[in-house]
């Protein structure tokens, strides 16, 4: 990805919306070695200090934003030259609504990238979201996309699997599974598809497209090389890490009842919408415009983990 990008002296500034997650965090990591000025935008700046050593003093910027209050979103996107908005949540609390997050949040940036005349608005949202879909999830973060696209016609939409990399919350999560249990569930048998996305090409994406004058409007379905089933990606796992593990099958049904028994914990392992969400695959549509159509080749799974463990 970086042949894309000319080393120049510009300065460039940019206000990232949810800094503080996985991909904001290596989004932050890498714009501050490539000299942007970045205003790093989340709920509680109190815990996401770790961003400041990053950069140079005075690179990046820790600022608390509410995207629910358009003024403070308004606020947050002055003086930037883009905007890119990772804010998303897999299951929702008495606080923290699907519409609201994905739609109502969505739709208050785009409208301040507009009202701010920002150059580039990025919304980051998710593979294999469709209005049709069983899960709230889904549906919420599909029509979070045509708020944004309304308000904004020329932001660009990038929807990634799932991303996997170091601290990632789901290869780790597989991996934590592996070493502990002895037998691993197979949700619905295993047979849900996935197309993981190393998070260094997804950010290394996000800053070209942060800097180009091409895509606007454009939609990008980004996946990696290698499209795996539930159970694949437990066997390769596995694999890597030399041992051997015995799988059974969970069919939905009961994983709903394990989701609803779980709904009443402030964290919980898997939800019901979550089970929904893991009855459609993820993985990018025939006609998707991604890395291939880029010319770039994504890091594969496979060699990710065999670096990893060998490490």
């Amino acid at each position: 990805m970086n042949k894309f990008l000319k080393k120049n002296n510009e300065k460039k500034s940019i206000a990232i919306f949810g800094a503080s997650g996985f991909i904001g965090r290596n989004l932050v990591d890498l714009l501050s070695k490539n000299g942007w000025t970045i205003m790093a935008l989340m709920r509680n700046p109190h815990y996401a200090s770790y961003l400041l050593p990053m950069g140079d003093v005075g690179q990046v910027y820790l600022k608390s934003c509410n995207i629910l209050d358009y003024n403070s979103v308004l606020e947050a996107t002055k003086n930037v030259d883009c905007v890119v908005n990772l804010v998303g949540i897999l299951f929702q609390t008495k606080n923290q609504r699907f519409h609201e997050i994905h739609i109502k949040g969505a739709e208050n940036i785009a409208k301040a990238c507009l009202e701010n005349d920002i150059k580039r608005l990025l919304h980051v949202s998710a593979l294999g979201i469709r209005k049709g879909s069983l899960a709230n999830y889904s549906r919420s973060k599909f029509e979070g996309e045509l708020r944004v696209k309304s308000v904004y016609k020329k932001s660009i939409i990038l929807r990634p699997s799932v991303v996997f990399g170091l601290h990632d919350n789901f290869i780790n999560k597989f991996a934590q599974m592996v070493s502990i249990f002895p037998v691993l569930p197979l949700i619905g048998g295993g047979l849900t598809r996935f197309q993981p996305v190393y998070i260094k090409d997804l950010t290394n994406l996000i800053e070209y497209l942060s800097m180009s004058r091409l895509y606007k409007g454009k939609t990008f379905e980004l996946g990696g090389l290698d499209i795996f089933t539930l159970k694949e990606l437990f066997d390769l796992i596995v694999q890597s890490k030399g041992i051997k593990r015995r799988y059974i099958p969970v069919p939905f049904a009961i994983t709903k009842l394990i989701g609803t028994a779980c709904s009443f914990l402030p964290n919980p392992p898997i939800t019901v919408d979550q089970v929904r969400l893991l009855q459609e695959d993820n993985i990018t549509s025939n006609s998707a415009f991604g890395f291939k159509q880029l010319g770039i080749v994504p890091v594969t799974l496979e060699a990710y983990l065999n670096k990893f463990f060998e490490n």
